[in-house]
């Protein structure tokens, strides 16, 4: 065989994209009436999580200094990590430094109920909201009571991650636009939220196909 020969005969590999994991519309109803009626600030914090698109190490982050109650917004303008010692094998430390894009420091309107929940978590300005002091909850020992929380609630397993794309597609269903979504996730443009966060259900999808009718013809 020739060159042009063996390139057209070479079969290449199809790339599958992994579909994200979320959580329907009935697990997270379910989700968030635990998350209230567990009455602490790290439930709490998962309930936020869920309602904000936050990432768990801006999550694990956030200090009362970062809640501005009175004007229902969240600041962020930190995240939280595990990082490896250089210099020492098989050693991490946790870190907390400014976020890696300039889009990812942003403030974020609070829903009006939210307020009210965390009102009564409300802590010295200093204090980390997950943990209620002055140490904060790494994202590790985070996503590990996530697991604890998901399974008391009867839903499957799913990485902290999920909690995002339930939001965003959340909001789609709300009729948020496109640029409005992108900024409160902290994203650089509106193309990344299309591509990464934008899911369309079979419900969605039977939805917008009957309104398709005669009349249009």
């Amino acid at each position: 065989f020739g060159l042009t020969d063996r390139i057209h005969s070479a079969v290449c590999p199809k790339v599958r994209r992994e579909e994200p994991q979320l959580l329907s519309d009935g697990q997270r109803k379910v989700f968030a009436e635990q998350l209230i009626s567990d009455h602490d600030p790290a439930s709490s914090g998962v309930l936020l999580a869920m309602f904000s698109g936050l990432r768990i190490g801006e999550l694990c982050a956030l200090q009362w200094q970062d809640i501005d109650l009175e004007n229902a917004l969240l600041h962020i303008r930190s995240t939280l990590q595990r990082i490896k010692v250089s210099d020492l094998p098989n050693r991490t430390s946790v870190v907390i430094t400014s976020p890696k894009t300039e889009s990812s420091r942003r403030d974020i309107p609070l829903p009006a109920f939210m307020v009210n929940i965390l009102e009564n978590f409300r802590s010295s300005p200093t204090d980390y909201l997950l943990s209620g002091g002055p140490r904060p909850i790494e994202p590790r020992l985070m996503n590990y009571r996530f697991k604890k929380l998901l399974k008391r609630a009867g839903l499957p397993s799913v990485r902290f991650h999920a909690l995002r794309h339930t939001f965003a597609t959340l909001c789609l269903q709300q009729d948020f636009d496109i640029k409005t979504l992108s900024e409160i996730l902290g994203h650089s443009g509106a193309d990344v939220t299309l591509k990464t966060y934008v899911h369309s259900s079979l419900e969605r999808k039977r939805q917008c196909m009957n309104r398709l009718s005669p009349e249009l013809f």
